[in-house]
């Protein structure tokens, strides 16, 4: 066969050089080449091809005409390019828009790829790609101890430290009660040092920042407003600024209202107010914490030699405290992140499952638009015959090619980015209430450009192979085959076959990974938690301020109980400091008689103060002594209720009851055990439970408490009459977070959900369009053999034989894929494994079932061409042949 020239030299010309002299050009270039590949080689003619088409194009440009035959300037050489560019955007518009049924496969196919990514990346991109709304973001780093720091250990970090500045910290709140003349309502807030905002470099968009002295206690009556509180409560009156508001029944001067920008670590918050670091109780200072704390690397400091400094002045927090001495070692597995990284947390494995598991999508959607393409190809072998005998160029028509692919891609941009609109809402709400940031996340320009780039690409990914293949005719062959078949049939089938295994081999790993999430969040699902679900209410009540002792609250809580237990519908209604699953950290160490010795090494124990009846609302069974009575008063014995996960842990061999406990501060008196219930999960199910004990709300008075109410199936209670029930026994207080207990159990395992959700998704739109590609690719398997079935039928071949082989054929096309796919299954389950539960990463179910689904999909799939083939009339499929 003679050695042409270099094709993509000669393309360069062909798309370059004007078209009166583009024929010219192109001759005298390759006879050239020959010259020089008869004189020195093929080789060296190569060689001198290349340097002379550069050589040819360089005069061009930089004379701004063409050396040899009066070509236009350089200016008019683009605007030809640009002419021919929208030329071929037109042809491809109007070739798509006389063939409605491709076009609209094609379009959705790359819609849902590309929607699909731009949810998930516009979610990523908010939470873990951009920086952090503070002043140098990068310098920001999270301390992160073994347990959360007290205030004391917290002000000796302050003070200690010569690898971090700006040391300051925050305590994440319940939240306060605002009354406003309308009423009282509940909203989010913080506490933090006065230096936090400074160390963000955040600047008030009214007013000023906490001072410093205003960590003092009896100077901390000051509140910073959020941008959003401000507009919804205050109509955005920039008089806000020195006026006081109400917090807790404690009046507070606003001091500034939050630039609207503004994003706390821990999620939108209305306000903030001070830690009193000055002042404080000694039990306050150093025995209570949940302080996290934020900093500035120094100059030159890494994160290595800040977390190596944090581990040693542990000891001497250790030591400095005045009410235990935590044993050696404690704090000294601290370290020091990127407040970015603290931020995302375990989040960041989800995200990149979810980012690999879309990217497969959007690649079974290129693979699944370029077998399209190609199938097109073949159905217009015809036309694009004829087009080469009239002297189109073959790179004429690669170009055409990859533009009619953009303009598939462009429009699938459009609708995916529209169907990326109306979806991203639903989306969110999905989502995780611990994702950072959540609640900033819009479709923004960023990601619109980002979506469009990355769709592009995809076009181009999607067409180039289906141009170059659909573009190598040979018009005589072609046409004299009356455009039926075309040269190259057999390797375009080959090519589809290709990508059919492509398809289906990403669907298996999609389908795969979606079933272990799935069997995952089952597994969840079927945890016992130890409670009765069943019509369960709940409902946060804070009475803080406007009560003035504990017995007053304990009244207003009588009130409350004794209105809901009459109510229409209500079984059964109490009340808890916290309900199981709901906000709020419980656990507290605890000296326990006869089994701890030593008071600087004691078991932490959940604890919560309920009134009677809560265990019994919550279906939480007793095992032995008894539940709390209304005899349990602040004046009678102290009493305390244990679960049997305290029970087997602590008296393993016989009965917790009279037994006693007590609180770890000094002069704690002694609580006696009268009872044992069932354990019962609380947060994390994944986890085993801790070891926990009740004690009565009336011996304990709380702020905070969640009223229960168990109602009938039939009538249930509404949400108003919840808040009704509370406002009737006071106005003052407001009711919030009015959930069902199911609910509050099912945000444990809310990124489980998701992400099976999302995986479910995703395999179902890979499985689908797999399927589509088998169908097409079988499809065009029976035509093409239409004479060769209806001369076997003519012949009486039986019906059912001839379908069977068609549909092995289809199988043939499915079985490699679901091999290599079943293959890459295994390394990407164990990608998972962090993200299981109760499932093993190779789950022999999953992986026995992912197979056989499959294979059932692909005969579905061929069966509609299966019987297609038979239905042939025998003598019309000859004539058609003929």
């Amino acid at each position: 066969m003679r050695f042409i020239p270099p094709a993509f030299w000669t393309r360069v010309l062909g798309l370059l050089v004007p078209r009166n002299d583009r024929d010219h050009v192109i001759q005298e270039m390759q006879a050239l080449y020959e010259l020089e590949a008869t004189r020195f080689g093929r080789s060296a003619a190569k060689r001198r091809y290349r340097r002379e088409v550069i050589a040819y194009l360089t005069s061009a440009f930089s004379r701004s005409r063409i050396p040899s035959y009066g070509a236009p300037s350089c200016s008019m050489f683009v605007s030809r390019i640009g002419s021919d560019l929208w030329r071929d955007v037109w042809r491809a518009g109007r070739s798509l828009r006389r063939a409605p049924g491709f076009t609209v496969v094609a379009v959705m196919t790359l819609t849902l790829g590309i929607g699909a990514n731009t949810l998930i990346f516009t979610v990523v991109d908010h939470v873990a790609l951009r920086p952090l709304p503070f002043d140098r973001p990068n310098e920001l780093v999270k301390i992160w101890p073994t347990f959360w720091f007290t205030r004391g250990e917290l002000d000796l970090l302050r003070r200690q430290s010569e690898t971090l500045g700006d040391i300051s910290g925050y305590i994440r709140m319940d939240g306060f009660n605002l009354t406003t003349p309308s009423g009282s309502r509940r909203i989010t807030g913080h506490a933090v040092t006065p230096s936090l905002l400074d160390a963000f470099g955040v600047v008030p968009a009214l007013g000023r920042n906490f001072q410093s002295n205003e960590e003092r206690a009896g100077e901390d009556g000051v509140v910073l407003l959020s941008h959003g509180l401000w507009q919804s409560e205050y109509g955005a009156n920039d008089g806000i600024v020195g006026q006081t508001i109400v917090l807790d029944g404690r009046s507070r001067t606003v001091v500034g209202v939050l630039p609207s920008h503004f994003g706390f670590p821990d999620g939108r918050q209305d306000v903030l107010v001070p830690i009193v670091m000055v002042g404080a109780g000694l039990g306050g200072f150093w025995g209570s914490g949940g302080y996290e704390a934020v900093a500035r690397l120094n100059p030159s400091v890494t994160e290595e030699q800040a977390a190596a400094e944090a581990r040693a002045i542990s000891n001497q927090m250790r030591m400095a405290n005045p009410l235990w001495t935590p044993p050696v070692g404690y704090r000294d597995t601290a370290t020091i992140v990127s407040l970015r990284t603290a931020m995302i947390g375990d989040i960041r494995s989800t995200l990149l499952v979810l980012i690999g598991a879309v990217s497969l999508v959007l690649l079974v959607a290129c693979a699944n638009v370029a077998n399209l393409l190609l199938a097109r190809g073949l159905s217009r072998g015809r036309e694009t015959a004829v087009r080469s005998a009239l002297g189109a160029s073959r790179w004429s028509l690669v170009r055409e090619g990859l533009v009619e692919s953009l303009v598939i891609a462009a429009t699938g941009v459009f609708v995916a980015l529209v169907f990326a609109k109306l979806a991203l809402s639903g989306l969110v709400a999905l989502l995780p209430t611990d994702m950072p940031r959540g609640e900033t996340i819009v479709l923004d320009l960023r990601v619109v450009l980002a979506t469009t780039v990355f769709a592009l690409l995809a076009g181009l990914t999607a067409g180039i192979v289906p141009a170059l293949r659909n573009s190598n005719v040979y018009p005589a062959a072609a046409l004299r085959e009356g455009g039926r078949s075309q040269t190259g049939g057999k390797h375009q089938y080959r090519l589809r076959a290709v990508m059919i295994l492509v398809q289906i081999a990403i669907a298996v790993v999609l389908v795969t990974n979606a079933g272990l999430l799935g069997r995952s969040y089952d597994a969840l699902r079927k945890v016992d938690t130890g409670l009765d679900v069943d019509g369960v209410m709940t409902a946060r009540i804070t009475p803080a301020g406007g009560f003035e002792n504990a017995s007053q609250r304990y009244v207003f809580y009588q009130n409350v109980v004794r209105r809901a237990s009459v109510f229409p519908g209500v079984q059964s209604a109490a009340i808890g400091a916290r309900v199981p699953f709901g906000s709020g950290n419980s656990g507290i160490a605890t000296f326990i008689e006869g089994v701890t010795a030593d008071p600087n090494n004691l078991p932490v124990l959940r604890q919560n103060r309920i009134m009677p009846g809560f265990l019994e609302t919550l279906g939480v069974p007793l095992l032995d002594g008894r539940m709390f009575t209304g005899a349990d008063g602040p004046d009678g014995v102290r009493v305390a209720i244990v679960d049997q996960s305290a029970a087997d842990r602590f008296w393993p061999a016989e009965s917790p009851i009279g037994r006693r406990i007590r609180y770890p501060w000094q002069g704690a008196e002694w609580i006696e055990v009268v009872g044992v219930v069932g354990s019962v999960a609380d947060g994390d199910l994944s986890i085993e439970s801790t070891p926990s004990f009740y004690v009565p709300l009336s011996q304990n008075t709380s702020e905070d408490a969640t009223l229960i109410l168990r109602a009938d199936a039939t009538d249930g209670i509404t949400a108003s009459a919840i808040r009704g029930i509370v406002r009737e026994s006071d106005a003052r207080v407001p009711t919030g977070a009015i959930a069902p207990l199911e609910d509050l159990i099912g945000v444990s395992f809310s990124r489980t959900r998701l992400t099976a959700m999302l995986f479910a998704v995703f395999a179902m739109v890979a499985l689908t369009l797999g399927c589509i590609g088998v169908y097409g690719v079988a499809a065009y398997s029976v035509r093409s053999q239409t004479q060769e079935i209806g001369v076997r039928l003519a012949l009486g071949a039986n019906v059912a034989r001839v379908q069977a082989t068609v549909i092995r054929d289809g199988l043939i096309l499915t079985a490699p894929g679901v091999i290599i796919g079943m293959l890459l299954a295994i390394p990407s389950a164990r990608l998972m494994d962090s993200l299981l539960f109760g499932v093993s990463p190779f789950d022999p179910v999953t992986f026995a079932m992912v197979p056989l689904l499959l294979l059932v999909a692909g005969i579905v799939a061929v069966y509609v061409p299966a019987r297609r083939a038979t239905s042939v009339d025998p003598v019309e499929a000859l004539r058609i042949q003929s």
